[in-house]
């Protein structure tokens, strides 16, 4: 898969083509399924539209998206720098908008939530729609001498879509389609999106045997495992070895390393998994933490952050396979336990 950005004719500029009249203070998403309602600091409001940011990081991840503390900088990652799983967005240099591809777009909402003027929204059928046309005469023509380059940071208000949106039950096989880097990709943008520090191993890097480094805010530092197929139970097998390299290679001390496996769904739950990582804990302390795809997206569609693994957050045991208590510790608005799909929150079976 190619690392060039589809965008490429317009690297090197800066700023916006257009701006809001005055700053954009509150982004509305509602329950989702409809266009992102803006609210400027002058009162007006409308929909929000695509200003034709020249850096586009609906798009684009940022060195500072993927910049580690001293003690990780070295790790060798991926530089691959698109958001978008599929690739669905694309850059209309005639218009100087943003483009979505409701045929390839799979409805995880990354582009929507990192979009800082509320121009994407997800569909009720969970596709990226991208408002080109300022319905409601918000913007004008940014000219040369005013033209802003950085962004803004307005509220965020509401969710990106329901649980039950049909993008969410459908995430397993979209996953399934992904190929092994674009996969890996789209978790290292999950996790960013969801305020973990993440950088994931170049793909065929033979020296570094860990799928990625994470950096908390709560100052804690992480390895990681991605298993999306039905090899879940090499996952906290293979983080042990993760936490002796980041040791031995890095100097971090144990205490100090959360291992973090990130997988599709929850195995059965007579699975040896939850015991392997309850024997972890027995023998050596290490508590290993489970994340589903499904976890994450609820949290991004929250416009909640992960600012680390502090008491019993997403661990599991025999005892305790499931996930939900630690999502509505983490996210109190959630009032049912429906699941975007099966195994997101508790095993399958």
């Amino acid at each position: 898969m190619s690392e060039v950005v589809p965008h490429k004719k317009r690297i090197g500029r800066e700023g916006r083509v257009r701006d809001y009249l005055a700053p954009a203070e509150r982004l509305n998403f509602g329950k989702g399924g409809h266009a992102v309602k803006v609210r400027l600091s002058d009162g007006r409001e409308g929909r929000g539209t695509c200003l034709g940011c020249k850096d586009a990081p609906c798009m684009t991840l940022t060195a500072g998206d993927t910049a580690l503390p001293k003690a990780l900088r070295d790790f060798p990652g991926d530089p691959t720098k698109e958001v978008c799983p599929t690739r669905a967005l694309s850059w209309n240099e005639g218009a100087n908008t943003i483009l979505a591809d409701a045929d390839t777009c799979i409805g995880c909402g990354l582009c929507v939530a990192r979009c800082p003027y509320g121009a994407i929204s997800l569909s009720a059928e969970g596709k990226a729609i991208v408002e080109t046309s300022d319905p409601d005469r918000l913007t004008a023509t940014c000219d040369n001498g005013s033209n802003p380059t950085e962004h803004a940071n307005p509220q965020r208000v509401g969710q990106l879509g329901t649980v039950g949106s049909p993008a969410l039950w459908e995430m397993p096989e979209s996953v399934a389609a992904l190929g092994d880097l674009a996969s890996t990709q789209f978790v290292r943008n999950l996790l960013i999106a969801c305020g973990i520090e993440c950088r994931t191993r170049r793909r065929g890097d033979t020296n570094v045997r860990m799928d990625g480094v994470l950096s908390m805010a709560d100052g804690r530092l992480g390895v990681l495992e991605i298993e999306l197929g039905n090899a879940v139970l090499d996952s906290p097998r293979a983080l042990l070895e993760d936490v002796a390299v980041l040791h031995g290679r890095y100097g971090i001390e144990i205490n100090q390393i959360d291992p973090v496996s990130v997988i599709l769904g929850l195995p059965n739950a007579r699975s040896e998994y939850f015991q392997v990582i309850a024997d972890i804990e027995k023998v050596l302390g290490l508590q290993c933490r489970t994340l589903t795809i499904g976890s994450l997206l609820v949290v991004l569609w929250q416009f909640q952050t992960i600012d680390g693994f502090a008491g019993d957050l997403f661990m599991t045991s025999p005892g305790d396979t499931d996930l939900w208590p630690a999502m509505t510790k983490f996210i109190s608005k959630l009032i049912s336990a429906d699941q975007p799909y099966a195994g997101a929150y508790r095993p399958s079976k």
